[in-house]
């Protein structure tokens, strides 16, 4: 059910999928090319916008049925149903740039996640996601406190934990922005969008 109104739902509100395509103009432009993961890619949203910069372009999620919506899209050249981590880490050198948009709010400690993301990725690549922000001062991540993220299993987590964990698995923070990543009911929801990238080994 989720996957049949997602993309309509999505439009209504999201804005995940502008707020990557920013970033990913002010850092490289009119750039193409390049080999695209859209980690968590859902039912497409995302690579329907990075389409036109990509080589290739494969996805990966955990839903049969939103890779289903995916995959009638025709816009990958492979799509994955696996664990995002657990994929990345078994593809060294393989992506010059790995898009993850609402899809690490669901994760509670980011490491594993940006290790395989650093495995994935060429020397020198892109890693560019959205997360929720924890700004208050005390935890690196807490549960979200918003109505209607926390029941739907989402995470903050705080710039300084970003920065560390970017550190500790071999990226450089390369921008980190605030806007708002959708309106739930009318109200906006602040994102932090951040690009990491990949230091040569």
């Amino acid at each position: 059910m989720r996957a049949g109104n997602w993309d309509v739902t999505a439009h209504n509100g999201y804005r995940g999928d502008q707020i990557i395509e920013g970033m990913l103009q002010q850092i490289l432009g009119s750039q193409g090319g390049l080999d695209i993961l859209d980690a968590g890619c859902g039912t497409g949203l995302i690579g329907q916008v990075i389409m036109c910069r990509a080589r290739r372009l494969d996805g990966v999620d955990l839903s049969d049925a939103m890779l289903e919506k995916a995959r009638g899209k025709n816009i990958y050249n492979e799509l994955h149903r696996e664990d995002l981590v657990t994929f990345m880490a078994c593809r060294a050198n393989c992506y010059d740039l790995v898009i993850c948009a609402a899809t690490l709010i669901h994760f509670v400690d980011l490491r594993p996640a940006f290790a395989a993301t650093a495995t994935a990725l060429r020397d020198g690549g892109l890693f560019i996601f959205t997360v929720f922000p924890n700004s208050d001062g005390v935890d690196d991540v807490a549960v979200a406190p918003l109505e209607g993220l926390a029941r739907g299993g989402c995470f903050v987590h705080s710039k300084a934990y970003i920065i560390r964990m970017a550190e500790l698995t071999g990226f450089i923070v390369e921008q980190i922005e605030q806007d708002i990543h959708e309106y739930n009911n009318g109200d906006p929801q602040t994102c932090l969008t951040i690009a990491l990238r990949r230091l040569s080994r």
